[in-house]
């Protein structure tokens, strides 16, 4: 099959899959009929057989995609001519591994709650990798037809249409991801059913059913403004498609994406009035998840533009001031900080636990930010960072400094008021540690990796605070496991960025070690990872599996650190080998923490 088959047919399948979820899990805390994994076995198809075969269908036709997900990253491979492409392909087949996990821990564990939205999640950025693969593989047919047209489209891109269509996408996946998630927690029964139940909610206001109803309403909000978004965002592109070219190429999407997102939302009523039925929430995941890829694959599709042409005017406002918070950082540190709020013993309510992890974030967003002003300087002198808003001089250095000061006394007060003293306070640590000793260190000593990995490691420790108020054993393991890991994930970004740090007066071991010291030091402190990342066996409530399951990650990550020693003596062999490192270290963190929760 050509790679476009393969992307096209692996990207349907997906899609069908994810569809047949609800067929599955209708109906929270009904068992499964096939309750071993992978296989079923026919005595388990006697009671229910319909419901036992839509199953068994769902993990063939999971199996299927997880083989053709393995044929993309192989035929991606041989070609190794776009590298955005092959990282598509990665993580896409990075991603399948971690459904199949997910998977077979959801009929291990009987479909709990937290795994059950955690498989959702993960197959919507699943699809999310598919699609980009696919448009990457489209890519330059796309280019071929808009190509004699370079000029005029450069003056008809605008960045703000990109930024509105990134936004719906996202408000689109938040409501997926949060429909998903009321489900599992039987509150979208709570405000009734039926016709009176679009406009009212008569459940009786009391302690046991106020959270229920709180996050039933929001997601009806969360529903109703995705919607608004998300059609006012499409009406307004469809309004700048002049061009006859253009037009041709954007019309059909445009159209196709706005009816499935009006669709999504007559389902979701439609799924109230008809009192919940299984038809009609089948239908609506259905809409939901056409109307994201509608909105993924214009927004792809607009964003490729930028990268065919070489557009200049890639930037706006939005998207200089959201550049300040660092979000894929930001997006990190909030799922550590989930990772501390889950496993952590004890209740917290699911607004309170929500709030503290937005909080969290906006602590980490706003010291991002006012980091970014203070070293200005420096990122004018390192190619990666010379081109971001402050440093380009595309924003005021004042609003930014304003911007993360807001975030910064906005979150620490609220956190220490709304959560409790203890979180406030490690949030105010992390701040300025990363602030006031990492930052300056930075030009000083290269002793400043193991400073900056202080506030690197608070995160899980302030989800676990948030829950129980106090400092045990397990909230100093998660602190442990993160400070090592940063240890050589860093030393990696140090050596292939050397020249970058070295221009900029940035002490990294990187410009003052040779290699031998650091690979050396990238291996003992991945196997002081090993080590570290079975503490929870004895702190914590985690028994084999987790041992196993850290065991092996551990154990392969170490592998690759190994391969250091097997290097000839050319530095693109080494600043390969650390790029390759330093990927591997974002894939072992997540599985990490994520075998810490579902294998607890």
């Amino acid at each position: 099959m050509s790679l476009k088959t393969v992307c096209l047919s692996t990207l349907v399948l997906s899609l069908c899959l994810i569809i047949l979820g609800p067929l599955i899990q209708f109906q929270p805390g009904l068992p499964l009929i096939c309750q071993e994994w992978p296989l079923c076995f026919p005595a388990d198809l006697q009671a229910t057989p319909a419901r036992g075969w839509i199953e068994i269908f769902h993990r063939t036709l999971a199996t299927i995609v997880g083989l053709l997900t393995l044929t993309l990253f192989f035929q991606v491979a041989k070609r190794r001519t776009d590298p955005l492409l092959a990282k598509a392909a990665t993580y896409s087949l990075f991603f399948v591994f971690i459904q199949g996990l997910l998977g077979g821990l959801t009929v291990v564990y009987r479909l709990p709650m937290v795994v059950s939205t955690l498989h959702m999640f993960f197959s919507m950025i699943y699809i999310f990798y598919l699609l980009k693969s696919l448009k990457r593989v489209t890519a330059p047919d796309l280019a071929f037809k808009l190509q004699p047209l370079s000029t005029e489209v450069s003056s008809w891109w605008q960045p703000k249409v990109r930024d509105a269509l990134w936004i719906s996408a996202s408000l689109n996946f938040l409501t997926i991801l949060l429909s998903s998630f009321v489900r599992h927690t039987s509150s979208l029964r709570i405000c009734g059913t039926g016709v009176e139940a679009l406009w009212s909610c008569s459940v009786e206001w009391n302690p046991l059913t106020s959270q229920q109803i709180i996050l039933h309403l929001g997601f009806r909000v969360l529903a109703f403004t995705s919607f608004a978004v998300s059609l006012f965002t499409l009406y307004h592109f469809s309004k700048t498609l002049k061009m006859k070219v253009l037009f041709e190429t954007f019309a059909l999407p445009t159209k196709l994406a706005a009816l499935t997102v009006f669709f999504q939302f007559m389902a979701g009523l439609f799924v109230i009035v008809t009192h919940i039925g299984l038809v009609s929430s089948v239908l609506y995941l259905a809409f939901s998840v056409l109307s994201l890829f509608g909105l993924w694959w214009l927004a792809l599709d607009y964003s490729e533009m930028q990268t065919q042409f070489k557009l200049q005017n890639i930037h706006s406002p939005f998207s200089d001031l959201l550049e300040l918070t660092k979000p894929r950082l930001s997006a990190l540190v909030m799922v550590t900080a989930m990772v501390g709020v889950i496993l952590a013993p004890g209740q917290i309510g699911l607004l309170k636990g929500f709030l503290a992890l937005i909080l969290i974030a906006m602590v980490v967003m706003g010291a991002c930010a006012l980091n970014c002003y203070i070293e200005m300087d420096i990122d004018k002198k390192m190619e990666r960072t010379r081109d971001r808003s402050l440093p380009a001089g595309r924003m005021n250095p004042k609003k930014a400094l304003w911007f993360s000061v807001f975030l910064l006394l906005t979150s620490v007060p609220l956190l220490m008021l709304i959560i409790n003293p203890l979180t406030g306070f490690l949030a105010l640590l992390a701040a300025i540690l990363y602030l006031y000793a990492y930052t300056p260190m930075k030009r000083r000593t290269e002793l400043a990796l193991f400073v900056g990995a202080i506030p690197g490691a608070l995160p899980p420790m302030m989800g676990w605070t948030s829950v129980t108020g106090q400092l045990d054993g397990m909230a100093w393991v998660l602190f442990a496991i993160l400070f090592v890991w940063q240890l050589p994930h860093f030393l990696a970004i140090s050596l292939f960025h050397a020249e970058d740090y070295e221009h900029a007066g940035i002490k990294v071991y990187a410009n003052k070690k040779d290699f031998h010291f650091l690979k050396h030091s990238i291996f003992w402190y991945t196997f002081a990872l090993l080590v570290t990342s079975l503490l929870p066996l004895q702190f914590g409530e985690l028994g084999l599996d987790y041992g196993l399951a850290a065991l092996c990650f551990s154990a392969t990550f170490l592998g690759l650190s190994g391969l250091g020693y097997f290097l000839d003596s050319r530095p693109e062999s080494h600043r390969l080998w650390a790029r390759r490192y330093f990927l591997g270290s974002l894939f072992y963190l997540p599985l990490i923490m994520g075998s810490m929760i579902v294998l607890r």
